[in-house]
């Protein structure tokens, strides 16, 4: 289940975006424990670093309207989502995920994202 936003004016939908609740694991990365503390451990606390999971929002979907992709909107969208679930966190989320098409892998990576 997630829950969808929409950003519209008086005529067309701007943009769309949903949050999911997920997790990090540790079999993410072949069932290595020590493999998955070495990728993500560096950001995390080191106290914490030994847990198997980590809560975690996902996007599930984020799409801009075309005439809307170069003036900044996803950008804006993605740096409420970190603002909202890991720099002002109020809900114990660590990490945020994504439900990216290949296409749209470079953008998330500008933004910070890195490919587990």
């Amino acid at each position: 289940m997630a829950v969808t936003y929409i950003l519209q004016d008086e005529s067309k939908t701007l943009a769309y975006f949903n949050y999911l609740n997920d997790k990090i694991f540790h079999t993410d990365l072949d069932g290595n424990l020590a493999k998955f503390i070495d990728r993500i451990g560096i950001h995390l606390p080191s106290e914490k670093g030994r847990h198997k999971s980590y809560p975690a929002v996902k996007i599930g979907r984020l799409a801009v309207n075309t005439a809307f992709q170069i003036g900044g909107l996803g950008k804006m969208i993605v740096d409420y989502t970190k603002g909202t679930f890991t720099n002002n966190n109020k809900t114990g989320c660590k990490f945020i995920t994504v439900d990216a098409y290949k296409k749209s892998l470079p953008f998330y990576e500008k933004m910070g994202f890195i490919y587990l």
